[in-house]
């Protein structure tokens, strides 16, 4: 039965039409072998719900027809029946209608429902009748809905919108979109039917007329006064002027003047009583309809307000006990790589492919961290526990926090459900799942004995980032799902929960799903107490487990102790805690942090579904992933939140910094904007009045990447794209309410030397010049970061000083994605820095192996000299995370191998300036016991900066185009006799190499000997050294030099030592292969 959740009726004030003798007379329709009985559900929630309570009674035909019926303030009328060709089928003779007649007259206010809508018009009280339908039952596959905001087209001037009416009190709304010149619009809906077995029978005024004055009826159409035009506003106005009724929702999908399915009839000199109106098709009391919690409360409201009282909460109570036993319960607390389900007593092995299993801060004590795309837990259940459940007496419950939604399809998002844990089995039919889609739907589904699969479906979307308490309650007569300790859906059900005998699995379904080696039907997130009891549980012990942690936010990222002893897993240069990671989209300076952004997928390794990442910095060195900024959810980026970039715009943002993105969906780009919603700059929310929707004509379908600047006092955005195949950016100037088409900021010169698309395209003022920078695709050398300086002219154009780009990175190493690509730039506190994407280049199974994917380079100070040339150096605040391993010589002659023990390892800094000579010099590092190593060195003789890795044991990422060796000359000769400033940054598997604070390149290596972390300098003959450095880069995680032949000498010997070094505090120095601690000084 239902019960109000706040009051009760009390007295006898409401009635319910019976139109056959007893409830058991109502017919029966059979569809698939399941028995839908609308008419028999509407009366019998009637009797419970108000009958029962006392506040109502069962009105017959002859009573409507005969009897004064005044002391009821409202009676409910309602006829649903497939085949029935008209009322007076039903019973409704003349009489009747002539009692309901006088029944609105004196007064009374009517609920009419489905067919007998025809009342209103057989009555007199509209001129003209409803549509008549009463077809048979079809399969569907969607949502129906009514929508409260009518003539949304934005042609007719402005919607109006009922959705605040009090009829909708306590209903769930649902968001649809629709799209008018390339922006995109929300709207709510109230959901009535899911995609359930239904009849398609509306029986409601679809189109609206005025009323002609002479006969009482419908108007014929006259040019200027009846505007029978669904266009136009009027018709609305004018109908509801005309019949003295408010329109309060239409169909779901309708934005213009049309389809009215809930009116409310208000009351006239001859009809002194209201009638409310409910014609849509979608408003079903079969035994399908896993929607009817809003079929109950919308009737329920509607009852109410013609009773005059106010609306209220209506939830299912039934008689099951509230009391029982728990018979399966989880903790997820970790033992190694196991946790336990405890009444089975199972060690249930945790599937974790790149770490061991994560374990984090849970809802209770500690919880497991799945990583996305391997992590899932198979239970199987003892025979006791599928006696115990073999009930109608359940409550499923758990803890979940999703970072992501479950990927579920690579190419084209539409949306799929998953499982969150459940043992549902559909080949026999059996079992239960707490289900979540790739769209953010969730679920309970579980079967019943004669195969029938019940779903009770939640209305609004999971929430990501935040904690979820989940439970289904299954009692003997609803199946109710509660979120975060309130019911969000309920349904009615007859017959046998079949629990079956499937293993329960937590983290996804039973099926198989994988792309690329991964999983793609798995959970992302948290996961925590997941338990079943043998009772239902009651709405306050719901509420009560829920408790305050319920919507609380939570950190999503991967601890980064779990990748510490990878040894190729970088640790000061930015990057997400796991899974996949593309390009920068730009850095912001907020609240004493840089805040990069970037393209993430946290459901895997590899590319797809891409959101928008974030991590942050107060130093550029340590990085903290934060949450995700903008999520693919709306119509416009179902598919991807793709790149951009930073706007921050005195007119369009006010001075903030707000986010500009390339929104994919499955057929079309757009550009698409969203602003921080609070002080921390960690939320964000769309603007899509702001949005370039539509790609000018001219240039090819590929149109993304869009990137802000300012300049003439006009702001600007540029679009990457091509033109004629040759790469360049689409200019837009934003003209005080939208951006307006400027032709191009900058075409390439050709194909070859410019692409066929300039991709993450930027522009920046450098001192008296400006900088463009893009990477282009397709160019004779493939995708390599191109810069060219230049001037901006009035009219937003980039006229380059030479129309020949250059390279970013060093032109030998630039070729096919390697080195850094799309770099990100900000300006802050006098400098000018970069950083980008270095992607690892290697195949997706060694990414799945490794838990993650790319990485960012260090950043770069850039400025530009007199000669109009790109000049790039180490980021100074680099030397912060210098740790106390010092190595410092100066003013020495080298020729040889120098062993640096001192700053062996795998995250070091070595720097040598040297005078050029005829000889090769360098450094080697992660050199093995054979002292073969990873080399980068200047070869004088060739002009060549190398790096070398062709005698180091690697993961082969290279092996199609450089085999290990990267060559290139650099862009200027320093000749013998001329300094060189070579500076190295090593961090495990990536290299940072600066050439005289000039030229910059980014390399990655994958050395997989753990052993080797030897370091030395070296040259191939005689060469004056002015300065040589080395320091280990300490997070913590490196290897200790080994203090192993330490021998004490006296301090007078101090001055002659060969190489002097801190660590840990101790002075130590380095002589003839030798290390030696100092005796006696005092540090």
């Amino acid at each position: 039965m239902f019960i109000l959740a706040l009051s009760m009726y009390a007295e006898i004030s409401v009635g319910y039409l019976l139109t056959k003798d007893n409830l058991s007379d109502f017919p029966e329709e059979k569809i698939g072998g399941i028995v839908q009985k609308p008419e028999y559900n509407a009366a019998k929630w009637f009797e419970n719900s108000y009958i029962a309570q006392g506040s109502g009674k069962f009105v017959t035909l002859n009573e409507v027809a005969t009897s004064d019926l005044s002391s009821l303030k409202a009676i409910w009328v309602n006829v649903d029946r497939v085949g029935l060709n008209s009322l007076a089928d039903a019973g409704f003779s003349d009489e009747v209608v002539s009692g309901l007649k006088r029944y609105v007259q004196n007064g009374g206010n009517l609920f009419v429902t489905k067919q007998a809508n025809h009342l209103i018009y057989q009555m007199g009280r509209i001129g003209y009748a409803p549509t008549w339908e009463s077809n048979s039952y079809v399969s569907g596959n969607d949502y129906w809905q009514m929508n409260p905001h009518l003539c949304l087209e934005p042609q007719m001037g402005g919607e109006i919108d009922r959705s605040n009416h009090p009829i909708f009190t306590h209903l769930t709304p649902q968001t649809r979109y629709f799209n008018y010149e390339g922006i995109n619009h929300e709207f709510s809906v109230y959901p009535l039917v899911g995609p359930v077995v239904r009849t398609n029978n509306n029986n409601m005024w679809v189109d609206w007329y005025r009323k002609d004055p002479t006969t009482g009826g419908k108007m014929a159409a006259t040019e200027g006064y009846t505007h029978y035009d669904n266009l136009d506003k009027r018709r609305l106005t004018d109908f509801e002027q005309d019949w003295n009724c408010t329109v309060l929702a239409v169909w779901g999908q309708v934005l213009d003047a049309c389809a009215s399915g809930l009116i409310i009839f208000n009351p006239t000199n001859e009809f002194k009583g209201q009638i409310i109106s409910c014609g849509f098709a979608a408003y079903q009391w079969g035994c399908n309809n896993n929607m009817i919690g809003h079929i109950k409360q919308l009737s329920a409201n509607a009852l109410s307000l013609l009773t005059g009282e106010e609306p209220e909460l209506y939830i299912p109570v039934d008689t099951t006990a509230t009391t029982g036993q728990r018979v399966f319960y989880m903790n997820m607390e970790l033992d190694g790589k196991y946790t336990k389900e405890q009444f089975s007593d199972q060690s249930l092995r945790v599937l974790c492919t790149a770490t061991d299993p994560v374990s984090v801060d849970g809802a209770v004590g500690k919880a497991i961290r799945t990583d996305g795309y391997s992590t899932y837990i198979t239970v199987n259940l003892s025979e006791e526990q599928i006696q115990s459940m073999d009930t109608n007496a359940l409550t499923f419950s758990l803890w979940c926090a999703p970072q992501t939604y479950p990927m579920m399809q690579l190419d084209y998002a539409q949306n799929v459900m998953s499982t969150i844990a459940g043992n549902l089995d559909n080949n026999k039919k059996t079992g239960m799942a707490l289900r979540l889609s790739s769209q953010g739907d969730f679920c309970f589904d579980v079967y019943l004995s004669d195969g029938q699969r019940i779903c009770v479906p939640a209305i609004q979307k999971m929430p990501r980032g935040v904690w979820n308490h989940l439970a289904a309650t299954i009692s003997d007569q609803y199946i109710c799902l509660y979120h975060n300790g309130k019911i969000v859906n309920y349904t009615e059900y007859t017959g046998q929960i079949a629990i079956g005998t499937a293993s329960m699995i937590v983290g996804k379904p039973n099926e198989l799903q994988q792309e690329h080696g991964c999983h793609i039907n798995t959970f992302n997130g948290i996961l925590d107490e997941i338990a079943i009891d043998t009772y239902a549980w009651s709405a306050a012990q719901v509420a009560q487990a829920a408790g305050e942690l319920a919507g609380k936010e939570v950190d999503l990222s991967i601890p980064f102790e779990y990748f510490k002893d990878n040894i190729l897993r970088p640790h000061f240069h930015g990057m997400p805690s796991s899974n996949w990671s593309n390009e920068t989209h730009g850095i912001a300076y907020e609240n004493g942090k840089y805040h990069v952004f970037f393209q993430k997928n946290g459901n895997g390794p590899y590319m797809s579904r891409l959101h928008w990442g974030h991590i942050t910095s107060t130093d550029l060195c340590e990085w903290k992933e934060e949450t995700i900024a903008l999520y693919p959810e709306k119509s416009y980026d179902i598919k991807g939140c793709w790149s951009g970039a930073i706007i921050n715009d005195p007119d369009i943002t006010q001075g903030e910094n707000w986010l500009v993105y390339t929104a994919v969906d499955n057929y079309r780009a757009s550009m698409q904007f969203a602003r921080p919603t609070d002080s921390t700059y960690m939320h964000f929310e769309k603007m899509p009045t702001y949005a370039i929707a539509g790609i000018p004509s001219g240039y090819s379908s590929d149109f993304r990447d869009p990137y802000y600047f300012r300049c003439n006092d006009k702001a600007y955005l540029m679009v990457g794209s091509s033109k004629s195949g040759i790469g360049c950016t689409v200019l837009f100037e934003w003209n005080g309410s939208k951006w307006i088409h400027k032709g191009e900021c900058f075409v390439g010169r050709s194909k070859s030397e410019c692409g066929e698309f300039f991709e993450m395209a930027n522009i920046t003022k450098m001192g008296n010049k400006w900088l463009f920078t893009a990477t282009p695709l397709g160019t004779s050398q493939g995708v390599r970061n191109l810069y060219w300086v230049g001037q901006v002219n009035a009219n937003g154009k980039f006229i380059p000083d030479t129309p020949i780009p250059k390279t970013i990175e060093f032109s030998g190493f630039a070729k096919d994605g390697y080195g850094l690509l799309s770099p990100s730039i900000i300006q802050h506190e006098g400098k000018t820095i970069a950083m980008g994407i270095v992607p690892d280049k290697l195949p997706t199974s060694d990414n799945r192996q490794m838990g993650w994917a790319h990485s960012y380079s260090l950043p770069r100070e850039w400025s530009i000299d007199a000669n109009g040339e790109l000049v790039q150096k180490p980021y100074s605040g680099l030397t912060a995370y210098r740790s106390d391993t010092v190595l410092v010589k100066e003013n020495f002659k080298q020729q040889g191998v120098m062993a640096l023990d001192s700053a062996s390892g795998r995250g070091l800094e070595v720097c040598a300036e040297f005078i050029v000579s005829e000889h090769i010099t360098g450094f080697e590092l992660l050199r093995n016991r054979n002292g073969k190593g990873v080399k980068i060195y200047f070869d004088p003789m060739e002009q060549n900066i190398v790096v070398d890795m062709t005698a180091v044991t690697r993961k082969y990422n290279d092996n199609h185009l450089f085999r290990g060796k990267y060559v290139s000359t650099l862009p200027q000769v320093i000749a013998p006799g001329e300094k060189m400033k070579l500076h190295v940054f090593l961090d495990r598997s990536i290299l940072d190499i600066f050439i005289n604070d000039r030229w910059a390149s980014s390399v990655r290596i994958f050395p997989t000997n753990e052993a080797a972390t030897g370091t030395s300098f070296y040259t191939h003959g005689e060469t004056q050294v002015e300065r040589l450095e080395a320091y280990i880069m300490g997070d913590g995680y490196f290897p200790a030099p080994q203090m192993t032949d330490v021998e004490n000498v006296e301090n007078e010997e101090v001055s002659d030592a060969s190489i002097k070094y801190l660590h840990d505090g101790q002075l130590y120095i380095c002589k003839n292969g030798k290390k030696y601690t100092i005796l006696g000084l005092e540090l």
